[in-house]
C-alpha cells in the first residue's frame, strides 16, 4: 500500500488559491466562518499562516501523501508496528 491510498484529515495537505495570485499550501489547523490557519511549513509545526477566507478563490486537497515513498522499506516489522503506534497496544 502507498502511503496517498488513505490521507488522515490530520495530514491532509490543501493548496489554497487566495485573490491577488498568492498561492500557498499547509494542514488546516483551524477554520471559523471569517478566517483559515494552516500550518505551511512542516519543519516548523508551530509556525501558522493565517488567511481570510474571503480571500480564497480556489482550494484543492492535494492527492498524495507529504509522507515520503518507501519511508518503512528500511524498517523491520517493529519498527513499523512503533512507528504506526501499535507496538503496545492491548486490545
Amino acid at each position: 500500500m502507498n502511503s496517498s491510498y488513505v490521507i488522515s484529515d490530520q495530514y491532509q495537505v490543501t493548496t489554497f488559491q487566495l485573490t491577488g495570485g498568492d498561492v500557498i499550501s499547509g494542514r488546516i489547523l483551524a477554520k471559523d466562518a471569517n478566517k483559515t490557519t494552516i500550518a505551511s511549513n512542516s519543519l516548523k509545526p508551530f509556525g501558522t499562516t493565517i488567511f481570510q477566507n474571503a480571500d480564497i478563490q480556489r482550494s484543492d486537497p492535494l492527492p498524495v501523501s507529504t509522507m515520503p515513498a518507501g519511508l518503512l522499506n528500511a524498517l523491520n516489522e517493529e519498527e513499523v508496528l512503533g512507528f504506526i503506534g501499535i507496538l503496545n497496544c492491548r486490545w
